[in-house]
């Protein structure tokens, strides 16, 4: 079996994508699906005036290579 590795950096767009748009990353693609905020924890707050947000995503790769979205 073949050793996965990790998908090649790209440079970062100048494109926006609304919600549900899908954009092409070169190996994989990225899709946000919904976005709600979350609640904080009780020891880590967001700064004053802030939100944290959760943002569900779906990746896919459409390359021949294994995927591995670490920090999602």
């Amino acid at each position: 079996m073949p050793t996965p590795t990790a998908p090649t950096a790209h440079p970062l767009s100048d494109t926006l994508h609304a919600l549900g748009d899908t954009a092409d990353a070169g190996t994989y693609t990225l899709t946000a699906e919904r976005v709600q905020e979350c609640k904080p924890h009780p020891y880590i707050k967001p700064t004053q005036g802030s939100v944290w947000l959760g943002v569900e995503v779906t990746v896919a790769a459409t390359g021949d290579q294994k995927i591995f979205p670490l920090g999602l």
